[in-house]
Order: structure tokens, then sequence, then C-alpha cells
């Protein structure tokens, strides 16, 4: 499975923006990397599940929330 994230950020303020940009820039690299290690850490609750396992677990998600 591939994924492709695309990012844009634009800050447009004389003299904060390249510094603005590179902050999150950062941030966004950390959130998808923390993201991306909780998701092989969940691996093993996941693999074992049938389609209508995870269907059940989506609808009872869905209220919930």
């Amino acid at each position: 499975m591939c994924a492709y994230k695309l990012v844009t950020v634009k800050f447009r303020w004389w003299g904060l923006q390249g510094r603005v940009e590179k902050f999150l820039h950062k941030q966004e690299r950390r959130l998808f990397t923390n993201f991306h290690r909780q998701l092989f850490c969940w691996l093993d609750k996941w693999v074992d599940l049938s389609m209508a396992d995870i269907r059940r677990m989506e609808e009872e998600t869905q209220k919930g929330v």
C-alpha cells in the first residue's frame, strides 16, 4: 500500500514567513511519523479481523461520535 500526502503551507507575513513555514513543515513531519508508528504498532490488533469485523467497528465508532 502506498499513500501520498500533499501538505501546502502559505504564510505571507514579511519577516516571519520562512520561520513559520519551516516550523509547520517540521510539525507535519513529526505528526505523520508518529501516526505511522502507531499504525504499525496496532497491526497485531487488525491482522486477524475479517471485513465484517472492521465494518462493525466502524459503525460503533460512528455511533460514539
